[in-house]
């Protein structure tokens, strides 16, 4: 039995080793484990795609969202996935609507907004033409830099 034992040491396996020894091998490597993370979905894409004053043709989707969170106004449309589109061309208009809390998309025409921005850009023409008077005077007294 002896003799058998010494010839056995030199030719050492693992097999052997559970025959003579009657234990288990122990791990060289540290055990991998699970993780409860490392999942991520595709993120959605969703939010306002067309902003105020953009131009929009007929289909266009302007905002994307989940639930309700814009009301849909004049020119526009829902779709079941509470996508709000274009229903004409046009150009985009948000408003807030303060009873219900919510603002409120539409599109109105182009004749409408020319209407509602006309006054603003009489404004800004005349403040241009302001700034160019000033310009003009600055030069006429000799300033080099604007």
């Amino acid at each position: 039995n002896l003799k058998i034992n010494r010839m056995l040491f030199h030719f050492k396996t693992p097999l052997i080793d559970r025959i003579l020894i009657g234990g288990a091998r122990n791990a060289t490597k540290k055990a991998g484990g699970t993780s409860c993370n490392g999942r991520d979905s595709i993120g959605r894409r969703l939010g306002v795609k067309k902003f105020g004053g953009e131009k929009v043709i007929l289909g266009n989707i302007i905002i994307r969202q989940r639930g309700k969170r814009f009301k849909v106004g004049e020119g526009a449309s829902m779709g079941k996935d509470h996508t709000i589109f274009a229903m004409k061309a046009g150009h985009v208009r948000f408003d807030f609507d303060k009873a219900i809390k919510r603002q409120v998309v539409s599109v109105e025409s182009e004749e409408q907004w020319k209407e509602r921005c006309s006054f603003y850009m009489e404004k800004a023409a005349a403040r241009l033409e302001e700034l160019d008077r000033m310009k003009l005077e600055r030069l006429a007294q000799g300033w080099d830099k604007l």
